[in-house]
C-alpha cells in the first residue's frame, strides 16, 4: 500500500535558510551592508573580502542566494517605513522638480529675487542649495536647483514613455547574464573582470 504524504501545513511560510557557519554569515552580512550603499555588487563583494579578480561573478552569485536577497529586501522595507519613502511621496517630490519654474524665484512686482522664507513650499523643495554673499550693506542670494532634464527623464520612465528602451535593456541584461553561466569559468571571469575595470574605481 502507498502511504499518503502529509499535506503541507497552511498559514506558515518557509523562510530562507541561514548560512551554515558564523564566518559565512558575517561575510554575507558584510556584502549586504556594502551593497545597500550604492547597489554596486562588484564593489560590495570586494569590500566583503571576496577575491577582486572574480568579484563581479561572485556578486552575481551572492545576489541569488535566498538569505541575501531576502535580507536586502527586508532591510529596504524597514528603511522605507522609517523614512516614509512611499511611492506617492517620492513621485510628489519628483513632480516639484519637473514643474519647477525659475520665474517663481522672482517677485513679479518688484522684480527682485525672493528671500528663502518668501518662497512657496513647492518652489523651495525644488532647490538643492543656496549661497548668501554679503557685499557691504547689500545681500546677494544665489539659488541652486536640480537639472530639470534629469527629473523629466525619470518621470517619463515612470510613465512608460521610455518603457520600450528600458524593457529592451532589461531583456538584454537578463540574456547576457544567462549566457555568462554557460561559458567556461575562465572565459566568464575574464569578461566580468573587463567589466569590473570599467565600472570599479581602482
Amino acid at each position: 500500500m502507498k502511504t499518503k504524504k502529509p499535506a503541507p501545513k497552511k498559514g506558515k511560510t518557509r523562510s530562507a535558510p541561514t548560512p551554515r557557519t558564523k564566518q559565512a554569515k558575517e561575510q554575507y552580512d558584510s556584502f549586504i551592508s556594502e551593497y545597500r550603499i550604492d547597489r554596486n555588487g562588484t564593489r560590495a563583494a570586494i569590500k566583503a573580502g571576496y577575491a577582486q579578480k572574480a568579484a563581479a561573478q561572485q556578486a552575481y552569485d551572492l545576489l541569488r542566494i535566498p538569505y541575501i536577497a531576502d535580507e536586502i529586501a527586508r532591510l529596504d522595507r524597514l528603511d522605507q517605513e522609517r523614512l516614509g519613502l512611499t511611492r506617492e511621496r517620492v513621485l510628489a517630490e519628483l513632480s516639484k522638480l519637473v514643474f519647477f519654474n525659475p520665474q517663481s524665484l522672482v517677485d513679479p512686482i518688484t522684480g527682485k529675487r525672493k528671500e528663502l522664507h518668501e518662497l512657496e513650499p513647492d518652489v523651495a523643495a525644488a532647490l538643492t542649495g543656496h549661497e548668501i554673499d554679503q557685499v557691504g550693506p547689500l545681500t546677494k542670494i544665489k539659488y541652486k536647483y536640480a537639472a530639470k532634464t534629469e527629473a523629466i527623464d525619470k518621470a517619463m520612465k515612470h510613465l512608460g514613455l521610455l518603457g520600450k528602451e528600458v524593457s529592451l535593456f532589461a531583456e538584454f541584461e537578463a540574456a547576457f547574464l544567462d549566457a555568462m553561466t554557460d561559458l567556461p569559468d575562465e572565459t566568464r571571469n575574464a569578461v566580468f573582470d573587463a567589466i569590473r575595470k570599467k565600472l570599479v574605481r581602482e
